[in-house]
């Protein structure tokens, strides 16, 4: 079993969830190379906040779609803001 990890500084705000929404508004902060299993919706209200690709390339955004299983790290400037949103209720539709 491997240690758990500390959460990472920066992160506070409102969470909501319902059936079919999780949705996080307010500081961002940062987070290590991570996937999620459902499409993630991010939204830069103010600050600068930089996503990494799972290759290491960096680009700083003022939103993005991050696809299901995608591969992603986060690093936020202090007083960065801005909301997250994800559908954990729904599974990634296949094509025909």
């Amino acid at each position: 079993m491997s240690p758990a990890r500390a959460p990472s500084a920066g992160w506070a705000g409102t969470a909501t969830a319902a059936p079919g929404l999780l949705a996080f508004t307010g500081a961002i902060g940062s987070a290590e190379p991570h996937a999620h299993a459902a499409v993630q919706v991010l939204l830069v209200l103010d600050g600068e906040v930089t996503l990494t690709d799972r290759h290491g390339h960096r680009c700083r955004t003022e939103a993005a779609i991050i696809p299901a299983g995608a591969r992603h790290g986060l690093r936020a400037a202090p007083g960065a803001h801005g909301r997250l949103t994800s559908d954990p209720g729904r599974r990634p539709e296949r094509a025909p």
